[in-house]
């Protein structure tokens, strides 16, 4: 039986959020970071990345606000 569990994303009031899922790479997040300053210039994000093994979070952007959000609600997830 699959179990579905709702978590509350926090962010700053007239933030987008993105959740998404891709295969490991440890380039994953800097990847995704340099593709969005490539699409839309001046973007402010944070992004942020959960591994199995090492159980870590990685994290990344160019607003420190954004990234502590980001960090805190992939954690939550």
């Amino acid at each position: 039986m699959v179990k579905i569990e709702v978590v509350d994303i926090e962010k700053p009031d007239g933030a987008e959020v993105v959740i998404g899922q891709g295969n490991f790479s440890i380039f994953t997040v800097d990847d995704l970071a340099r593709a969005l300053l490539t699409a839309v210039p001046g973007i402010k994000f944070g992004i942020a990345m959960n591994e199995a093994k090492p159980q870590l979070t990685r994290y990344t952007g160019n607003d420190e606000e954004l990234e502590k959000f980001a960090a805190k609600n992939a954690v939550k997830i």
